[in-house]
């Protein structure tokens, strides 16, 4: 069952893939060095990116896989068992990491915040609703298994950035956004 916690900026760090170690270590190595050389240290955690110029993704795999000839729209995981979790848009990251910079005299010498939406997470069966609705193609939806390995089955984070758009709306414009620049369909 998966752990139904929002996790803010001291939440304990678990990585269950290869991605997320790589990360962790990241922040180490940066904390060693902030400890030993006494620099300004500002690391920002987002949830999963999503824009108009994606390269990988459940955004761009959903546009992508609606542009086939597969009458059917595949997404990993079961109608039981599918991952839960929080979009963000790269405007809203932009914006954290503009914020950090402009301020960065005023923050701690050492600063950890999330990158969230304005509201909680959504299943991948809602992600391909809004990918199809942003992009006017529809199809059935049919669940694969099993989930991505790297994915936890419930995530939510909460801290100190909390974004403009909510997980739905950043789905919505990044798959409109891509579709566009990768299809040439504007809507």
């Amino acid at each position: 069952t998966p752990t139904k916690v929002p996790r803010t900026e001291i939440f304990p760090t678990v990585p269950i893939s290869e991605y997320g170690r790589t990360k962790l270590e990241a922040e180490k190595s940066l904390r060693a060095a902030h400890a030993d050389w006494g620099f300004r240290l500002a690391i920002l955690r987002p949830c999963a990116i999503v824009g108009k110029y994606m390269t990988h993704g459940i955004t761009k795999d959903l546009v992508d896989k609606l542009h086939t000839d597969n009458p059917l729209l595949e997404v990993l995981g079961t109608k039981e068992k599918q991952a839960c979790k929080q979009f963000v848009h790269i405007a809203d990251v932009y914006d954290a990491i503009k914020f950090t910079i402009e301020n960065r005299h005023k923050i701690p010498g050492r600063f950890t915040a999330n990158i969230f939406p304005k509201d909680g997470p959504i299943t991948v069966e809602e992600v391909a609703r809004e990918v199809m609705y942003s992009i006017e193609i529809e199809k059935p939806i049919a669940f694969t298994q099993p989930t991505w390995k790297g994915d936890d089955l419930y995530m939510e984070l909460r801290g100190y950035f909390q974004g403009r758009f909510s997980s739905k709306e950043a789905i919505f414009w990044a798959a409109r956004g891509y579709n566009s620049w990768k299809y040439g369909e504007s809507i």
